[in-house]
């Protein structure tokens, strides 16, 4: 949290000063001016219009990540959509309340975690349907050939956990059984439910 609130003030102290600069109508002052300021001086810089306000930012402290809101894709901030590309719909009422589940996942470039130089979303989405279809026979195989935070085990999920189109594939797959890939914030997710 100290981070994110550092970034922020040092984002608006950038701005005023940069507002004030670019629009105090004179010469700009300059930081190494040893000569102070007068109040005809100050009110004129304080006076000063300040620049348009940017889109308002998603900003995702942990990964780095500045999306303007209105340019993200919903599928990669809420992970409700299906690998279909439909909207996921609420899970039946017979759907079990925990999994098991192994999971291999695939990122790219602007999702949550990435690494630095992370591969495409379309070079993820191709490299995914091609570990789904691996996962499907070897799944040992496929979790080797994923990104870190891919695994055979990771034990019991309860719902509610993930977002509404990974949780769905997941609580519906039966036991044994290996989704397609299924985008979320952190990347293309190829799930194997274990129990």
């Amino acid at each position: 949290m100290q981070r994110w609130t550092v970034a922020v003030f040092g984002a608006v102290l950038a701005l005023f000063v940069v507002a004030l600069v670019k629009h105090a109508g004179t010469a700009p002052v300059s930081p190494s001016s040893s000569a102070p300021l007068d109040d005809k001086s100050v009110k004129l810089l304080l006076s000063a219009p300040l620049p348009e306000a940017a889109p308002p930012l998603k900003l995702d402290i942990d990964a780095g990540i500045e999306l303007p809101l209105d340019e993200a894709p919903p599928d990669r901030v809420h992970g409700d959509v299906l690998p279909s590309g439909s909207s996921a719909p609420a899970l039946p009422a017979g759907a079990p309340q925990s999994v098991s589940f192994g999971a291999v996942l695939v990122e790219y470039a602007g999702a949550q975690g990435a690494s630095r130089g992370s591969r495409s979303r379309d070079e993820a989405a191709l490299l995914a349907k091609k570990l789904a279809d691996r996962a499907k026979t070897d799944f040992h195989a496929a979790v080797e050939a994923g990104d870190r935070g891919s695994g055979e085990d990771f034990g019991s999920v309860p719902r509610g956990v993930l977002e509404a189109g990974p949780e769905y594939v997941l609580f519906s797959l039966k036991v044994g059984e290996v989704s397609d890939p299924v985008d979320s914030p952190r990347g293309f997710y190829i799930f194997k439910r274990i129990e």
